[in-house]
């Protein structure tokens, strides 16, 4: 009894605007993606990873299997699914304190946007590793938060971000890009001196900058972990100056692509709506600016031209990599930024409340067009699956049916199908295709090897024969891949030196073109 009055008084001293961020971000989360939730879709990776310790130190995320022992090593959609959505909700609650928001319509905005943006529908169909990344991002956010009460160098700060980073490395810009716009806020709200301001944001470079080394000769030099060459990991702390010149001008185009070139809409009208977004933004932005001392009209004038930048963090440390919708959370302290406009400065002045209404708005239809597109992306990896299932299961059949085909022989994929058809692109507009990779089907991967087993109870082992391992064959088995049509012709499968081989795709024209 007392343990249970114990755990009622520490839960009613917790303010009522962290209680309804964390409760807002479960609901939403469950409404939004339940139809994941409750199915077990595939991509590529999730064919690997199906069970899976997720160790994935050769890639520098050395702390991942960590936080991926708090479920399990199976990729469990529910399970995995809702502490993806826990962890979030308490991010946001962590959002919600940090920028004291107390408007029950901001605590909404700021929880649906946490976990409806469109990140999470590209992440949730990596479901053994996302919860693993979520976890990270958590403790990320706990040292941001850290920092921000103490305003000084921080181990505890410093040690959470260098798990954050060797867990999923987005969370980095998120938590840099929260600090800059929080100070940012305090400083329009006149709560902070243009002296501390610099102070702070120096503090906060410092910390960060500590975090990144301490990353690197903690990856590099301490676990000796041998960095494997994919997406330019190996190069981790190597990025020249050129490279930093030449990505700056491309957080600022990026930045431009995702609110209103390409942008990730159901809705189209939406790019149009973003542009009044902005301007209404900008108004309540420079009003307050209007109204500070020449040095804080300088430093704030500043950081927010500086802010794409900021929010762009990962095209300064991956310039050479594939930076994916699933990598772009960052973009969600913008619309941080724009609640807390709407909650602090939308108010007396009938433009300023006009701006609010419009900033309101553009949020709303935001989250709806998001929860909108993370459906559609989940119903068409439904359509897929059941494409794939069905695509697989007549290509093992033709296998088994054939006179010379035995359980213990090696299966070789000669190349890779194309499942695509008439219907395929009704279900795969491009709306759908930016957040997931339904434009390159799990059969055209390097894992679609591990499908027969996996789940279509084949017995025999199955490898891919790629055009490196076909130009590597011995002249007679290569003229005999040359001579085969292409499944589903008949010829298409044959035997050679007790192996069976199913030809998908003809190298020897691929090469010639």
């Amino acid at each position: 009894m007392e343990v249970t009055k114990y755990f009622d008084k520490k839960i009613k001293k917790i303010p009522s605007n962290i209680k309804r961020a964390f409760l807002y971000t479960l609901v939403v989360g469950v409404l939004t993606h339940m139809f994941f939730l409750t199915n077990k879709f595939i991509n590529h990776d999730d064919l690997l990873q199906l069970v899976h310790d997720m160790d994935f130190s050769s890639s520098g995320r050395w702390f991942l299997k960590y936080g991926n022992a708090i479920s399990s090593n199976l990729s469990m959609s529910w399970v995995n699914g809702c502490l993806v959505i826990i962890y979030t909700g308490i991010m946001t609650a962590i959002l919600i304190d940090i920028f004291q928001l107390k408007s029950k319509l901001s605590i909404f905005f700021a929880s649906a946007m946490m976990i409806t943006f469109p990140s999470n529908a590209a992440l949730f169909p990596y479901s053994n590793s996302y919860d693993a990344y979520a976890f990270g991002g958590l403790l990320a956010f706990i040292g941001m938060y850290h920092f921000i009460k103490k305003e000084n160098i921080s181990l505890i700060t410093i040690s959470l971000t260098v798990l954050g980073l060797a867990s999923y490395q987005i969370y980095f810009s998120f938590c840099f890009a929260t600090i800059v716009v929080y100070y940012l806020v305090k400083l329009l709200r006149k709560e902070i001196k243009a002296d501390k301001f610099v102070r702070n944001l120096l503090l906060t470079l410092i910390n960060y900058l500590i975090a990144i080394i301490s990353y690197v000769i903690i990856t590099k030099y301490v676990l000796k972990i041998e960095l494997t060459d994919y997406q330019n990991i190996d190069k981790m702390g190597s990025l020249s100056i050129l490279d930093l010149i030449k990505s700056i001008p491309n957080t600022y185009v990026k930045f431009y692509e995702f609110f209103i070139k390409d942008s990730y809409y159901q809705f189209s009208y939406l790019k149009y709506l973003n542009v009044l977004f902005f301007i209404a933004c900008l108004y309540l932005i420079i009003d307050a600016i209007s109204k500070l001392k020449n040095k804080e009209i300088v430093l704030a004038s500043l950081t927010l031209f500086l802010l794409p930048i900021f929010i762009n963090l990962i095209y300064l440390m991956a310039p050479n990599s594939a930076i994916g919708l699933r990598m772009l959370q960052t973009y969600i302290v913008f619309y941080i930024l724009s609640i807390v406009l709407v909650e602090y400065f939308a108010n007396k002045i009938p433009a300023k409340i006009i701006a609010g209404w419009i900033i309101c708005l553009s949020l709303f239809l935001s989250i709806f067009n998001f929860v909108v597109l993370a459906n559609k992306a989940y119903t068409a990896y439904e359509i897929d699956k059941s494409n794939i299932l069905s695509y697989t299961t007549r290509v093992l059949s033709r296998i088994e049916n054939e006179d010379f085909y035995e359980a213990d022989k090696k299966v070789y994929f000669i190349g890779n199908p194309d499942i695509t058809n008439s219907f395929t692109q009704r279900y795969t507009s491009p709306d759908v295709l930016i957040s997931t990779i339904l434009d390159k089907k799990v059969v055209a991967h390097l894992y679609w090897k591990l499908y027969p087993i996996r789940y279509a109870a084949f017995p025999n082992e199955v490898d891919n024969m790629w055009y490196p391992d076909y130009s590597a064959t011995n002249d007679e088995l290569r003229q005999i891949i040359d001579d085969m049509p292409m499944y589903p012709a008949k010829g298409s499968i044959i035997e050679y030196d007790n192996e069976i081989y199913i030809k998908f795709r003809d190298y020897k024209t691929w090469a010639n073109q």
